[in-house]
This record gives structure tokens, sequence and C-alpha cells, in this order.
């Protein structure tokens, strides 16, 4: 599995080859986003010994975001949207519908744009979801797989619904999207990966209380991609400032 660019990791020349034949990546900066903060959780968090809550709760206006993934380079493509299996997040907070959600940036290509430095931008969030099994203050698992807390999927021209289509159906040829959740006229498996967030609604943040781990992206051939959103100190010191810096600058970038 050759990772381009894992939280916008500036390599700087150094090897990146032993985590990119892992199968899970810790991150420890979840100040590099935005909104975020990392410590124990009760109940405990599903992956490692942490996970990463929001700070917006009375901020008007405020809203948790940190990039997971982001290719400096989209010239070239390490990921389409038709590589991805499933993908998938476990959640904690209160008994709030609103939750943290997944968005994948696609790269600019001249179809329905959704901005100057993204494509499409497609919405995983559990306030959509199939057949939701969420008990208040427990850790729940949400997954793009049919079954309970299935996601559903949406693009930017809409601010999503229960009628969205399921990825798999997205990623079907002979399937036919609604316009209103998707763009009939996208073939959106080759859609080219540029960034992928976590986040919570600038509209609602203020009065949000919750927290992620364990989110997955299952690329077939091409990999897994296992988060555990720690709070603990990695063995390598060096790794954390390139991601700190790489971080920042992107950030600069898209303000």
């Amino acid at each position: 599995m050759n990772i381009k660019n894992i939280a916008t990791l500036i390599f700087c020349g150094l090897a990146f080859s032993n985590i990119a034949n892992a199968d899970l990546i810790t991150l420890t900066d979840p100040e590099t986003g935005q909104g975020l903060e990392a410590g124990q959780t009760t109940p405990a968090a599903p992956l490692g010994n942490s996970a990463w809550s929001a700070t917006t709760f009375g901020n008007a206006g405020a809203y948790s975001e940190y990039y997971l993934y982001w290719d400096t380079d989209p010239s070239t493509t390490e990921y389409y949207l038709g590589d991805l299996i499933s993908l998938s997040f476990d959640t904690l907070k209160n008994s709030g519908v609103n939750d943290f959600f997944i968005q994948i940036y696609t790269t600019v290509d001249g179809n329905h744009d959704g901005s100057g430095w993204y494509g499409q931008r497609l919405t995983f969030d559990p306030l959509y979801a199939n057949n939701i099994n969420a008990p208040a203050n427990n850790w729940n698992t949400w997954s793009t797989l049919a079954g309970t807390n299935q996601l559903n999927v949406y693009d930017h021209q809409n601010y999503g619904g229960y009628a969205a289509p399921t990825l798999a159906q997205l990623l079907d040829g002979s399937y036919v999207d609604d316009p209103f959740y998707t763009f009939d006229d996208i073939d959106y498996s080759r859609e080219a990966i540029r960034g992928i967030t976590i986040k919570t609604g600038s509209a609602w943040g203020t009065t949000f209380s919750g927290s992620i781990d364990n989110v997955n992206f299952d690329f077939g051939n091409k990999g897994q991609l296992q988060f555990d959103l720690e709070a603990n100190s990695v063995p390598e010191p060096a790794m954390l400032v390139l991601f700190s810096l790489g971080l920042i600058g992107l950030r600069r970038k898209l303000r």
C-alpha cells in the first residue's frame, strides 16, 4: 500500500514504508485540526486508550474538523472513490441527533465541481443512517455496509436526507442517481479522492458534546487505513513535528 499523504504529512525525505504497510495509524495531534481535544472517555474508547472529543460546546458558529488524508499532488491519483469498499467509525454522544460525520473530497474535474479546490464533497452522516440503533452515552459503530447504523451518502448540492443512496448504490453503474442527493451524470467510481475529514456542523457545534475513534477505510487491494485517535505520544517525535507542520500548512491554504 503506497500512502502518499496521511493527515497531510510532509515527508521531507523520511521513509514512510513501516506505516504504509500497517493496518493501524495512530494520530495524537487533534490540535492541528480545530475544535478537538484528546482524552479518555466513559465508556472507554473502542480502540486504544483514548479518543478525540469536540470542544465546541457553548461557542456559537464553532465546529470540529480534522483532515485524516490529503493528496498534495492531484496530478497523480492514489485512491479513487471506486476503490472504497467500505468506511466505518465509532462515536459517543448524548441524546442529541447530531454527531461526527465523514466527508470525502474529490479532485476538481470540471463536472459539477463544488469549489475551486474540490470537485465533489461526499458526506457520510449518522443523522441520515438506515436502521439506527445508537443508544445515548454508548459507543456506536456507523458503517457503509448493510445492517444496523448503515451510512448513506450525499453530495455537496444537498444537506442530506433519508432517501440518499448507500455507498454501494452510488458506485453501481446501473443505479439511477437521484439528482437531489447526488448528480446523475457523474461516474462517482472514477472520482479521484483529494481529501478526507472528520467533522461536525457549524450550525449545531455550540450544542454538541461527543467523541470519535476507530475510523476505518477499506480500499480493497489498495489496503486499509485504520485511524486510532489517541492522546499519548507516539515513539517517533520527529513524525509528530511533520504532522503538525503539514496540517498547519493545509489549514492556511484552505482559508
